[in-house]
């Protein structure tokens, strides 16, 4: 919300004053008249519609200048006589009888280029007399007979004159306007603009006429400009993409700022607001001391008797409150009366002030773990009186507030399951009424809640398989909703599918965060789908430059869980894990190696990097990943084995401790239908039998047949989670088993256990089993 305070009583606004500046624009050059004029008091020409209709007259005859000068240098070439008046290439463009903008002398500027309206000498004498003047300018060097005297386009202000820097200018009108094109251009003649002292292009025209147009306001100010007239200049300013960064390269910001700062104690509580409000959207610093003063004001208006009754609001302060939360504004000292204040106002406050005043608690970790609550008592406080009042006018609040609540509150680690239970049945009914960041926002909190409404997410997956609204899910919200499904271990298929065409249609415009979002979600749930992960695998290759360790480990451990490999994928994570390894921590160091293992990649130097630093780490004491590091050290032991030659013996070592095995499978209830089952068949076979670091459902030895040797057949019962939900595949810890039993002379035979528990008889049993056996093995 952003409180517009104007006032114009009084003088009138100096925006519209600049029409009686207008004078004479004879003798005023091209460069001069496109880059701004030069003199005290400057103004944009673009800010008029002469101006703008000036430029267009100017280039007009600067293309017909061009063709008279292609002819003269024709006739050259052929030998005819050259006329003795000629027109120089500058003085050829000015219009006569024009206006232009503030021409008069300034001792800060360069010099006013020569004015004379015709020269009567000849070619010869015309170029010398060019060339010295560009050698007296130190933006320009001379050149050739067919050099361009207009100044060269850029897009950057390194390229600026020295002088121009020295003096720190004030006005945008005296420096050069450099022009660039920029990649992303959509439409044709599409631009960005830098005005100096900006280094920066605006976003657009308007953007930059608005800026300019307000700073030039800033510039007429004199002592009878009302305050209220410079916060809504910030205001202004604050709307744009300019931040705090750019905008304080020009010093009539700086000015504004600084009235605004010295007269704060006579700012109305709604100019306060938009004051932080301002300072938010301009990204200013959270050190900054004008954060401290709008704090100090507020608190000092708060403190009034006649505060809650005609004073500054609580909305008014909750709304400060997050300003100052989200830059983490150094005002924890005044942030405690705030709270003392909304405290008293606990019937008062909306969904909106609710939502404000949690999030401030979050951002300044603001949550007591003390069950007493004896240090921070007005936070836990707070956090009591926003859980009470939700629940008890729940009915009267929309639900995209609830969602924003109940997000906030799973953030800072409180669980008020009560307000949490009846939250949820009221999203359940308006799944219809969020929109796809709250959608996204809700699983993520019931995810960290664990608080798993298979309902609620069928409902979800319904409304994203209607194709009018597919468009409508932004790829960060795609993301996040698969992440959070993933975390809750639920497969909706209709958002796998939904999310893997827009992997396969929009990959490379995914952000680095995003891709590691959902290469982590993809491989949580097992999605083995070739053209997805090869989208997903080419966008992770060309921004893994940019992509931190963490997500770069969970890239590679997610391919390797759906036992997926991509020869460029792992090239690039080979030349940048070698450059961060010392970046990765313990798990990362697991997860990464892990990932490579299950996928089948073997690089020896990364190898051999990523154990050594993980053996100075002290990685072998953390359990966690125990299984881990026996799958990983089982694998290079099986598979290459050459490795443990040329490594030193601290890695030999860590190999030999980790031998154990890592997948043992405990008797189940099904175990004595499956060895009836063999029984019936005349199988010789055996129930929980183990090879090697591998336990499997049953060990099968198959006898000679029609002049084949003899089989060992290992052969596993598995749960759907070991298959991919849209193809079928098995995934890669499978994979993985099947690969080291070919390996040891075994064969493997995976039966998917849901579908052989549902028939009904043991006769149907014994044909799947035979019918698996006959189609893996024997085909």
């Amino acid at each position: 919300m952003v409180v517009a305070c104007v006032g114009f009583g009084g003088s009138a606004s100096p925006l519209f004053s600049f029409s009686s500046r207008m004078v004479n624009l004879k003798g005023c050059s091209k460069e001069c008249f496109l880059s701004g004029c030069r003199g005290r008091g400057p103004l944009s020409p673009e800010l008029t519609r002469d101006a703008l209709s000036m430029r267009e007259t100017l280039m007009r005859r600067r293309v017909q200048f061009l063709r008279t000068q292609s002819e003269a240098a024709r006739a050259a070439e052929s030998g005819e006589q050259q006329p003795t008046a000629i027109v120089s290439r500058r003085d050829s463009l000015v219009v006569s009888r024009t206006r232009r903008l503030g021409c008069s002398a300034s001792p800060h500027l360069p010099p006013r280029p020569c004015s004379s309206s015709a020269q009567t000498t000849g070619p010869a004498h015309r170029l010398e007399r060019w060339k010295s003047h560009l050698e007296s300018r130190p933006s320009c060097v001379a050149g050739g007979a067919g050099q361009s005297l207009t100044p060269e386009c850029t897009d950057s202000s390194a390229c600026l004159p020295s002088r121009y820097a020295a003096v720190r200018t004030r006005s945008y009108s005296q420096l050069r306007t450099p022009l660039f094109s920029p990649a992303s251009a959509s439409t044709p003649g599409a631009y960005a603009r830098i005005c100096p002292p900006f280094t920066v292009p605006f976003a657009s025209r308007e953007e930059e006429k608005k800026v300019l147009m307000t700073l030039h306001a800033v510039q007429q100010y004199d002592d009878d400009t009302k305050l209220s007239l410079k916060v809504f200049h910030l205001q202004e300013l604050a709307q744009t993409s300019m931040t705090f960064s750019q905008l304080s390269l020009d010093e009539r910001f700086l000015r504004l700022l600084r009235d605004i700062h010295a007269n704060a104690k006579d700012l109305s509580p709604a100019q306060l607001q938009a004051l932080a409000v301002s300072c938010r959207e301009l990204n200013l610093n959270g050190a900054d001391i004008m954060w401290k003063t709008v704090a100090r004001h507020i608190v000092r208006l708060t403190k009034s008797p006649s505060a809650p009754v005609s004073g500054i609001t609580f909305s008014q302060v909750a709304h400060a409150m997050s300003c100052f939360a989200s830059k983490k504004a150094e005002v924890q000292r005044h942030l405690r009366h705030m709270l003392k204040y909304i405290l008293q106002g606990s019937r008062r406050l909306n969904e909106h002030d609710i939502v404000c005043v949690l999030y401030t608690l979050r951002r300044y970790n603001c949550n007591a773990t003390e069950t007493d609550g004896r240090s921070d008592w007005p936070y836990l406080r707070c956090l009591r009186l926003c859980a009470s009042i939700v629940e008890s006018r729940l009915a009267d609040f929309h639900p995209r507030f609830l969602v924003y609540i109940i997000y906030e509150f799973a953030l800072t680690g409180v669980v008020p399951w009560r307000l949490v239970y009846r939250s949820n049945n009221l999203i359940k009914q308006s799944v219809h009424r969020l929109s796809d960041k709250e959608l996204a926002l809700y699983v993520l909190a019931s995810s960290k809640y664990c608080l798993l409404d298979t309902q609620l997410l069928k409902r979800i997956g319904r409304r994203l398989s209607d194709d009018a609204l597919n468009f409508q899910f932004s790829n960060a919200s795609l993301s996040m909703l698969l992440y959070g499904f993933a975390s809750m271990n639920f497969r909706e298929k209709n958002l796998i599918k939904l999310c893997c065409e827009r992997i396969q249609k929009a990959a490379c415009t995914l952000e680095e965060i995003t891709v590691a979002q959902l290469a982590y979600a993809l491989g949580r749930l097992g999605v083995r789908e070739e053209a997805t992960w090869k989208a997903l695998a080419k966008a992770a290759a060309d921004c893994m430059d940019c992509m931190s360790p963490a997500e770069i480990s969970s890239t590679v451990h997610a391919a390797g869980k759906v036992g997926f490999a991509d020869e460029r994928l792992f090239s690039a994570v080979v030349e940048h894990a070698t450059k961060l390894q010392v970046a990765f921590n313990t798990q990362q160091l697991l997860n990464l190696l892990d990932g490579l293992a299950l996928a089948g990649f073997f690089h020896q130097q990364l190898y051999q990097t990523l154990l050594d630093n993980f053996v100075q780490s002290g990685g072998e004491d953390d359990i966690r990943g125990v299984n881990q590091l026996r799958r990983v050290m089982f694998t290079i032991l099986l598979e290459f084995s050459s490795f443990l030659e040329n490594v030193p013996q601290s890695i030999q070592l860590l190999a030999e401790q980790h031998q154990q095995p890592f997948l043992e499978h405990q008797h189940q209830p099904y175990h004595p239908e499956l060895k009836a089952c063999f029984e019936e068949m005349d199988f010789d076979a055996s129930v929980l039998s183990s090879k090697g670091a591998y336990t499997f459902d049953a060990k099968i030895k198959i006898g000679p047949n029609a002049g084949s040797p003899k089989k060992t057949v290992a052969l596993d019962l598995l749960s759907e989670g070991n298959y991919c939900p849209i193809s079928g595949e098995l995934l890669g810890v499978a994979r993985l088993k099947r690969r080291h039993m070919k390996i040891l002379g075994w064969k493997y035979v995976d039966v998917r256990r849901k579908t052989w528990l549902k028939l009904r008889t043991r006769e149907e049993r014994c044909n799947a089993l035979r019918d698996a056996i006959t189609t893996q093995i024997l085909c």
